[in-house]
């Protein structure tokens, strides 16, 4: 681990580290000054209290919560100092107070020491709750996160059918699930089946004409639910004879669309009478089903599509820069996808610079699609605006409403000012970059923000001046994130890595995207300033 660097911490555990790093610095005081201190640990709406419990220490401490300023006594004996724990964007993490003597300066010396190791402290564990905060509100719900990662890891439209099948089972939505795809002619819908006698149901329905008065035909035409139960049995004659084979009592159909709203497909689930057909989670099932057939679809058919879809979110060079050095590298998910949701830019100004990651959710043709759109728009915006880049994330967010974006999509942008070395950086949802300099390594601080085209406005910029050998390293999540692991663990491993690191930028940012776990697409970019 690299000095300075926080260590992985456990959300759980965070206000007891806290604690601890409190009462281990009134230890030290104990052991270094005559007088008792005591402290006051700020947490939400709570206040700890640790400890000397004299009366006039706690006095001090409370007047210096509320005024953030330091408290000095008047100089005689037994003087109560209090000092204020201030966060890096000055909010009051709490107070350290101690009764001193005033002739001797090796006691103030030692509480100014004691209370600036203690706030570093606070400061770390703050920065990290807050950055886990943003990162972890991209999160699905627990069901819907299952069954997306089910459909993400499907490279064929047999294993969509099967993972869905799989996860429908789990929770228990019916006994047999059906999935319609259309041919070329769009004439016929191929079914592939699943769940209780799936055997039978491929040779007596292999297809199934679109214009069929069958629920499932229906739903692909209309695009519209089919509910059908005893009620509605009639219409659908053959469908009830079937049913009474399969042993089921209910039938429900609905179709399956792309990331355009395009229908791709129908979905049709069988029941038993003990079993019930959730129809708000089936339309959000299809929903997910229905994204995946259409990538699995468009990978077996057509790589060449995809593969020039790939180039579209990619610049194909990066111009140089006078004063600044740049690597970038970019790492798919697997070698079974040939497209990702990644992507990254660098946009020339005559000043101004211009650094921007994307991550769009998926790696499919949409995810390339939707990121593809994000950087030909912000392209043009940043060109409108060079030096305002907090009114290109807003108008970026307000393009994606407009155009109704339906991916979960984070960017981070970044503005180097090439005379001064002064960055300007804004997010929508992304993780803030970090900054090399002297052998170690941060994060910018930065405001949580909300990811593309979700709610309106933008973070507060965060804002560095690097000079002449200074790094700022962009990130996507994927070059952190690896399953059953702590997000903590891959940040502090981010950390130890550019800190370390003594090679050229560009070998920074292939090291980067070469050693991630493959769970994610995983890109980089790397900037050095190389002159004042």
């Amino acid at each position: 681990m690299i000095p300075g660097s926080p260590e992985p911490v456990d959300e759980t555990a965070e206000p007891a580290i806290a604690r601890e790093a409190v009462e281990r610095c009134l230890r030290l005081l104990d052991r270094s000054i005559g007088g008792p201190s005591a402290a006051v640990l700020r947490r939400g709406g709570d206040d700890v209290w640790l400890g000397s419990p004299d009366d006039e220490l706690h006095r001090a401490l409370g007047r210096t919560l509320g005024t953030g300023g330091a408290i000095c006594g008047d100089g005689a004996p037994g003087d109560v100092r209090s000092v204020a724990l201030l966060a890096a964007d000055g909010e009051v993490l709490g107070a350290l107070a101690a009764t001193i003597d005033p002739d001797d300066p090796g006691e103030a010396a030692a509480l100014g020491d004691a209370a600036a190791l203690l706030r570093d402290r606070l400061d770390e564990l703050e920065a990290r709750r807050r950055l886990r905060v943003q990162i972890s509100a991209r999160a699905e719900s627990e069901q819907i996160t299952a069954l997306s990662r089910a459909m993400l890891g499907s490279v064929t439209v047999e294993e969509v059918v099967r993972n869905a099948v799989d996860h429908l089972g789990r929770i228990d939505l019916g006994n047999v699930v059906s999935i319609g795809i259309p041919d070329t002619s769009e004439a016929v819908l191929r079914l592939r089946h699943g769940g209780a006698r799936s055997g039978y149901l491929a040779s007596r329905w292999p297809e199934l004409p679109v214009d069929a008065s069958f629920p499932m035909a229906v739903a692909f035409r209309t695009g519209a639910l089919v509910d059908v139960t005893d009620d509605g049995m009639s219409a659908y004659p053959e469908l009830a004879d079937e049913l009474d084979r399969l042993g089921a009592a209910t039938y429900a159909a609905v179709s399956l669309r792309g990331t355009d709203d395009e229908i791709v497909g129908s979905l049709g689930i069988a029941a038993r009478s003990d079993q019930r057909i959730d129809r708000a989670l089936l339309v959000r099932v299809a929903s997910i089903i229905g994204d995946a057939v259409e990538r699995t679809d468009l990978l077996e058919r057509s790589s060449t599509t995809a593969r020039l879809l790939s180039t579209a979110i990619m610049p194909s060079r990066i111009d140089p820069v006078p004063g600044i050095e740049i690597g970038a590298s970019f790492a798919l998910a697997s070698d079974r996808a040939w497209v990702g949701g990644d992507w990254y830019d660098v946009l020339a100004g005559d000043q101004r610079t211009g650094l921007v990651i994307g991550d769009v959710a998926g790696h499919d043709v949409g995810a390339a699609r939707t990121a593809a759109r994000l950087r030909f728009a912000l392209a043009a915006l940043f060109d409108e605006r060079p030096d305002d880049p907090a009114y290109v994330i807003e108008r970026v967010h307000q393009h994606a409403k407009r155009s109704r974006t339906r991916r979960a999509a984070t960017i981070l942008l970044a503005v180097i000012e090439q005379s001064t070395g002064r960055v300007e950086v804004v997010s929508a949802g992304h993780p803030p970059p970090v900054v090399v300099r002297g052998g170690g390594a941060t994060f910018v601080e930065l405001a949580p923000a909300p990811p593309v085209g979700t709610l309106d406005g933008t973070g507060r910029p965060g804002h560095v001046r690097l000079d002449r050998g200074d790094r700022l390293v962009l990130f996507s999540d994927g070059i952190v994130e690896r399953r059953d692991e702590s997000i903590d663990l891959g940040l502090d491993r981010l950390l130890m890595r550019v800190a370390g690191h003594e090679g050229s930028v560009a070998s920074l940012a292939r090291s980067l995207a070469d050693t991630t776990s493959g769970d994610d697409d995983a890109s980089t970019l790397v900037v050095e300033r190389t002159r004042q």
